[in-house]
This record gives C-alpha cells, structure tokens and sequence, in this order.
C-alpha cells in the first residue's frame, strides 16, 4: 500500500531559537525557563536542561517558548538530524529546529519514528566542513508519508515496541556483563592482594609453562598447514576468516620447536595483547610470531579456568604498566613466565566454568531478541518511511 507524502511545512509549524548574549550572563542565565542546545537532543523524551534563561532574555534575544510535545531536531556539527521529544515547556538555542504538526494529521509519535528515519537523508543533505549543518528549509521540505491517523498509531506503537525490545535487550545485556564481570572480581580480584607497579599478578601459582614462539618470520604460502597469527584470535575464541598457510617442512619445524597440544592456550603478547584462546582435539596448527603457548603442567588448573583469568588479568589497563615498546606494544616473555595465576579446588573451578556458560547462553538469546527488534524496528521504518 502506497500512501500520500507531504512536505514538513506543509503540515507541520517549524521555528528555531536563539542564544542570550552571554556578556550578558546574570541578566540572562540562570532564570527558571529550560533552554535547549542540540547536545542534549538524543532521541528520547527531554525533561530538564543543562541550562536554563530568564522571561527577559526572552523578550531580549531570538529565544522563543516552545510548548511541551514539540519535536525537536538538532542542525547543526556533531549532532546533527538527531531527534528529541520535548516533555516540558522550554525554549531552544539556533541550532535546534523544532516542529509542531497538525494533530488533525498527524500523530506526535508517528513523526517521531519518521523523522528518525529522514536522519540518512539529512546527513546527506548537510553543508559545510569541520561543523555541517542543515536548514529549517531542508527540514521543512522534507517529504513524510501520512497514512490515515489509525494507521499511523499502529505503526508508532510497533515502532515503540520494537524499541522498547531493543532497549530492554542492551539493558540486560549489560546485567549478564556485569554478573560474569563481578563474578571473575570476586574470584581473580581477592580483597587484600599486595600489588606493586612491578608485578603483574600477584596470585597463587599453578605451575603453567610459557612457551614463546619460534622468532623466523614464516614463508606463506598458497595452501598447506595453519600458521597462527594475532588475528585468528578472538576474546576465548579463534578467528579463521584470514587464515594463512606454510609448508609442510616449515609446519613440522615450528611445531617441533613450540608443539601445540589440545588444551593448550596460545596467547596474543603484541598488538591486541591478552587476548587468547584454547587449542581443541583435531585442531593442525602451528605457532606464528607474536604468540605465546601456555603449557598446563598439572592436573589442578583446568584450561577454561586459566582462559577466563587471563581474558581477565591481562586487560590493557591491568598491565599497561608492564607493557614496552613505541610503535607496538608488547609484554616481554620473561613477564608472562613469572605470571601467577589463582587454582582453586577443581569443584570451584567447574561451578565458575557452569555459571559463565549458562550466564553467556543467557545474553545470547538476549542478543538474538535484540536483533529481532532491530530487524522489525527497521523492516516497519523502510516500509512505511
């Protein structure tokens, strides 16, 4: 179904405000009207101001009322075409435009969505360098599809929906974060551990062995054996979209020299540092430059155990202390064979290995529900906008 558009202008009364001389600050500052500057606008609802003017900087300056319910958007630098609601009587400085259509027309939080939706086209639409900015002119003749007020509700509240889905996804999120964040405190972070800027980990050591890769830059070739970079790994992941290859008389020399065995960790000491990820069962790899293998030598520290502490302890802010070089930063291999980790009993070991699954199963489905949102939130904008 295709539906009638209308010009902004046509329908809608735009106006922008102004800003009080700030020679004149205690004359004009500090009064009890809100004033509105574009930074504030970030599509949701406005209730209070950064700032606010007196009823004599108004009658002085280009600052106008604006009634609470008006649409806002903002015209000019860094926060340009960005959409706001206003929730309370208040004025505006120049660079926000704000809109009041006619209710006979159009629906306040239909506009909302569809203004949202005109932002791509206003960056495009955006003049000037450092600071772009778009006219009242370009707002105001910018086409909105009206379909019948009914219709118009029902796409506002599957719209609020899918954002209110989307919200609700990132917010808990953030909760399976944080748990699994205060959940390695409580483990890795023990209340009274001594720490002074020449250690990097002050824990309990569990005997695990630091091997550091074979120093030759590796000959690539077409296809053949796995060679390791910094790129294939990802935070307790590998990464093989941009695998590359050696010989098999290169593999077998590198191999012999730093042999990778299924539970092994090979971390990452240069570039993205600390970041790492477990050797599995099958897996034909060999170690490349910049790389580390960490060689369990006991039974008490399970891989996934030590992975999560090292995701963890090697942080950049934990150890930029530690960290040298200008153009690369890196950790020296002697740093990370004097590395001390916690091992606690293996019981504790596999209840922090259950609770990190089920918490990491559970944000999982959160982002697919977000993802979903997202997906309807967008499908309903390009058909309706």
């Amino acid at each position: 179904m295709t539906w009638d558009t209308l010009a902004i202008g046509d329908f809608c009364r735009t106006g922008s405000g102004g800003t009080p001389s700030r020679k004149k600050a205690s004359r004009y500052f500090g009064g009890n009207i809100p004033w509105v500057k574009s930074g504030e606008l970030r599509e949701g609802v406005i209730t209070e101001t950064e700032e606010t003017i007196t009823e004599l900087a108004v009658l002085e300056s280009s600052a106008k009322f604006i009634p609470k319910g008006a649409l806002l958007v903002a015209m000019y630098g860094a926060t340009i075409g960005r959409v706001a609601k206003l929730g309370i009587d208040a004025t505006s400085n120049q660079a926000v435009c704000h809109i009041l259509p006619d209710e006979s027309l159009a629906d306040i939080q239909y506009m909302f969505h569809a203004l949202k939706a005109q932002v791509p086209h206003w960056l495009g639409k955006g003049v000037g360098g450092a600071q772009p900015n778009i006219s009242q002119d370009i707002i105001r003749n910018t086409h909105i599809p009206l379909p019948p007020l009914e219709e118009q509700r029902r796409i506002a509240a599957i719209l609020d929906k899918a954002q209110d889905l989307s919200l609700r996804a990132r917010l808990s999120n953030q909760l399976a974060s944080s748990l699994i964040e205060s959940e390695m405190i409580q483990r890795f972070d023990r209340p009274g551990r001594v720490q002074s800027q020449s250690d990097l980990l002050t824990l309990v050591d569990a005997g695990v062995t630091v091997i550091d890769c074979p120093h030759s830059t590796p000959q690539w070739t077409e296809d053949g054996k796995i060679c390791l970079r910094t790129s294939n790994l990802g935070k307790g992941d590998w990464i093989w979209q941009d695998t590359r290859y050696i010989s098999d008389d290169d593999f077998l020399e590198r191999s012999r020299r730093a042999p990778l065995e299924p539970g092994d960790i090979v971390l990452s000491r240069e570039g993205t540092v600390g970041i790492a990820a477990i050797v599995a069962s099958g897996m034909e790899v060999c170690m490349g430059q910049r790389l580390v293998q960490l060689k369990l030598g006991t039974s008490r520290l399970m891989p996934e155990y030590l992975l999560a502490q090292l995701l963890y302890l090697l942080r950049p802010e934990r150890i930029s202390h530690a960290m040298t070089g200008s153009t690369s930063k890196h950790i020296n291999v002697k740093d990370l064979r004097e590395l001390k980790v916690h091992c606690p009993p293996i019981e504790e070991q596999l209840d922090f290995e259950s609770f990190c699954k089920s918490t990491t199963k559970l944000m999982s489905r959160i982002r697919i529900l977000g993802q979903k949102s997202e997906i309807l939130s967008h499908s309903i904008k390009m058909a309706s906008f």
